[in-house]
């Protein structure tokens, strides 16, 4: 597992909690925002971060990992965070 892919994660998931604070990210559009086509190794990265308390997954019925949130414990990880609200935000 790569500890890269793992900080990737945890950056871009902090930079769409700064968007959207109440809403989980989809883990496919995580991984074509990355640039990520490896599901095994995107999935392992996923669990590892959720050991660490960094993130929140949600799982659906059948195992398969569909959506993952930044724990405020992941956000001490990143560091600083700047909220934005609206579109008009930059």
């Amino acid at each position: 597992m790569s500890e890269n892919l793992i900080n990737r994660i945890l950056t871009l998931l902090a930079r769409e909690y700064e968007y959207s604070q109440a809403l989980h990210s989809e883990k496919e559009d995580m991984m074509s925002k990355l640039a990520v086509e490896d599901i095994t190794s995107f999935d392992t990265a996923l669990q590892e971060l959720e050991k660490r308390e960094y993130v929140n997954l949600w799982i659906d019925p059948r195992g398969k990992i569909k959506l993952a949130k930044i724990t405020w414990r992941g956000l001490n990880e990143i560091g600083e965070v700047n909220l934005r609200y609206g579109l008009e935000a930059k």
